[in-house]
């Protein structure tokens, strides 16, 4: 049947008050005008769609047989209208997300558990590496935003701060140096170390240190990845330089021990930072604001 859609609608009122009086009242329009137009809706369908009783109108045989598939088709009409509304508003796209080894495992089963929930429409491509990995993808533009250490002084004005982290010393279970609850910088002079390559935060902060305190680091392997530190400290006789974050799960198995460096500490700043110069999308925005959330107490230390 062509017809405006706003007749059906008029159809659909005059059967829910049952008069052409109320009707025109509730319109504000004259009674002649709505009844004009109920002529148009019958003229169009061939027929009438009411009978006149004595107190308005109500739906003879053919109108009730139709009022259902109206109503149902003119909700369709509202949910679609509302489906576009909530798409045009809806951040929507592939976000590009780099994140730390140290956290990813779990910060990437939360981020796309509520991701999925929330923004349906928005698809991630997670890359996983270090620091210095990182680093490269946001100056290549490869990402669009990361998740990385500084050392406080080099945050960049785009750097969104999480928080702070503290760095522990690593051990096997049982030893002796990492048996209490915090180890002096001190201590760290000698001892076999196994440690990320050049360039990297935390190595870049111990070095400062050492050479402040005339240490000298003994770094007889460079390992970038962190669960084959981790499996080299449980096997191996040498130690690791970590956050404690970083071996969240060992320590709790009783896998390795950590105890936090002191005198001085070593802290760190763990931020988001996006590409600079580039404006975030309302995808990326929206993947920013629900890492923030997951990111805050996932670093929290054990």
């Amino acid at each position: 049947m062509d017809m405006d859609v706003q007749l059906w609608r008029l159809f659909v009122q005059i059967v829910e008050y049952g008069s052409v009086t109320r009707v025109a009242s509730a319109r504000d329009v004259a009674q002649s005008v709505v009844s004009r137009q109920l002529a148009t809706i019958e003229k169009i369908c061939g027929g009438r769609l009411f009978e006149r009783t004595g107190r308005g109108v109500r739906l003879n045989e053919a109108g009730a047989r139709i009022y259902p598939r109206v109503v149902a088709w003119l909700e369709e009409g509202n949910q679609l209208s509302r489906d576009v509304r909530r798409a045009a508003n809806m951040p929507a796209g592939t976000v590009k997300v780099g994140i730390l080894s140290s956290i990813s495992r779990d910060f990437t089963s939360s981020l796309y558990e509520r991701i999925t929930e929330a923004f349906p429409e928005i698809h991630l491509h997670i890359f996983d590496g270090p620091g210095r990995q990182i680093s490269e993808w946001l100056e290549a533009q490869a990402i669009d935003f990361g998740v990385v250490l500084r050392n406080t002084k080099e945050e960049r004005r785009s750097d969104i701060r999480i928080g702070t982290l503290s760095t522990a010393l690593i051990g096997p279970p049982g030893d002796v140096l990492t048996s209490s609850a915090t180890v002096e910088f001190s201590k760290l002079a000698e001892i076999p170390l196994v440690l990320a390559g050049h360039p990297n935060v935390s190595r870049d902060l111990l070095e400062h240190h050492a050479r402040r305190k005339g240490i000298k680091i003994n770094v007889p392997i460079e390992c970038d990845s962190i669960p084959l530190q981790k499996h080299l400290v449980a096997t191996s006789h040498i130690y690791a330089i970590l956050g404690r974050h970083a071996v969240r799960e060992e320590l709790h198995a009783g896998q390795l021990q950590a105890s936090k460096i002191v005198s001085p500490s070593l802290t760190r700043s763990i931020v988001l930072s996006y590409v600079e110069g580039r404006t975030p999308s309302a995808a990326s925005r929206a993947v920013i604001d629900i890492a923030r959330a997951i990111l805050v107490p996932l670093i929290i230390e054990p």
